[in-house]
């Protein structure tokens, strides 16, 4: 893998011609740039057509998070914008994430479109130990919640093969 390859730069600003200006500053350099909520607010999905036009990558950084039927249309949509990568909040549960997974298959196949990396938050960073036990009442840690994924999520239990998702255990990330 390219030095280019293992560095995402962030685009966070909040107007199409800054971003723009990032990434030809660093095109040379960097092959993936993230798109958050803030620029893509602002900017639309035309930002994501404006980075892959530069011959880019882009990894849309929204965190989808809602019922499994709204993700996984919005995936098929994320699928059609061209990203690279997008995640989801693996609060949103199992069925969600496999839904979205099979999603991006189907939708991959049928528009012929090269499927997007789907990744897993299972935490934001801003949480600590203290605001995940008092304010939300969770009483593991997070590393030991998903020490051991359930059946399904690890593909050493059996998945199915077009939409397995995978459980990374050194960063707590769910692929699929």
């Amino acid at each position: 893998m390219r030095y280019s390859e293992r560095i995402i730069l962030a685009l966070d600003v909040a107007d199409t011609q800054s971003a723009i200006d990032i990434a030809n500053r660093f095109k040379d350099h960097i092959d993936i740039f993230k798109i958050g909520f803030e620029l893509f607010t602002a900017a639309g999905p035309k930002i994501v057509e404006e980075i892959n036009s530069l011959g880019k990558k882009v990894f849309l950084d929204l965190k989808f998070h809602d019922i499994p039927n709204t993700v996984s249309k919005t995936a098929s949509v994320v699928a059609k914008l061209g990203v690279f990568m997008f995640n989801v909040h693996t609060l949103g549960g199992y069925e969600m994430m496999s839904k979205t997974a099979e999603t991006l298959v189907n939708t991959s196949l049928k528009e012929n479109i090269q499927k997007p990396l789907l990744i897993g938050v299972t935490i934001l960073t801003s949480l600590d130990q203290r605001a995940l036990t008092d304010e939300l009442g969770i009483v593991q840690s997070m590393r030991a919640a998903f020490r051991r994924p359930k059946k399904g999520n690890d593909p050493k239990r059996g998945s199915k093969p077009r939409s397995r998702l995978h459980c990374n255990r050194q960063g707590d990330t769910i692929t699929a």
